[in-house]
């Protein structure tokens, strides 16, 4: 039913699977990703800093979770989060640059 369905930004909708007794995202069941999990036993939303440190320290650092079984998602094509790194600069070719990840107060 219409009722049952979350879209966010026209983009992420997820609905009501009371057949898997839980709420799943249109693109986790689809079968272009039949290769991703189903069912994640912890998630951590955004892949920047702190979710990637959290699901690392989780899963590999403390085995407190089954590797296996943690689900990152982000929402952006790329981990990071506000941190970026810059490459190939002019007259700087072996120089990272990592820009982004300042906060100003004005």
């Amino acid at each position: 039913a219409a009722a049952d369905k979350l879209t966010l930004g026209g983009t992420f909708s997820a609905r009501w699977r009371p057949d898997l007794g839980v709420a799943a995202a249109d693109a986790a069941l689809s079968a272009a990703d039949a290769d991703l999990p189903k069912h994640c036993s912890f998630a951590v939303v955004g892949a920047g800093w702190s979710g990637a440190y959290a699901a690392w320290r989780l899963a590999v650092d403390t085995s407190s979770v089954n590797a296996s079984s943690v689900c990152v998602f982000e929402a952006n094509g790329r981990v990071g989060g506000r941190i970026f790194s810059v490459h190939g600069l002019p007259s700087f070719a072996d120089l990272a640059v990592d820009v982004g990840g300042y906060r100003f107060q004005t």
